[in-house]
């Protein structure tokens, strides 16, 4: 399956109203930092921000994440959740 973006990614769940949650298997920003060492900067100028993005989409979306590609894990865990 393929995400917003074409990125490859597996387990988009809809599991309520209120949370979306998915998962980036491949990322091409990550292969280039992990390639170069430079990890993390890749977390801090690419990872990082999608918190921002969120919040400044709608203050009550909140991003969790407990694992990215770019930090050497399987795959980056997305899921968002509009507090209440």
């Amino acid at each position: 399956m393929k995400a917003a973006g074409q990125w490859p990614a597996n387990g988009c769940d809809l599991d309520s109203a209120q949370a979306f949650e998915f998962r980036i298997t491949q990322c091409l920003w990550a292969k280039a930092f992990r390639e170069e060492d430079a990890a993390d900067i890749g977390h801090a100028s690419v990872c990082y921000p999608d918190f921002a993005v969120a919040s400044a989409f709608n203050p009550k979306l909140k991003l969790v994440r407990t694992k990215t590609l770019m930090q050497g894990h399987d795959c980056c865990n997305h899921r968002y959740v509009m507090e209440s």
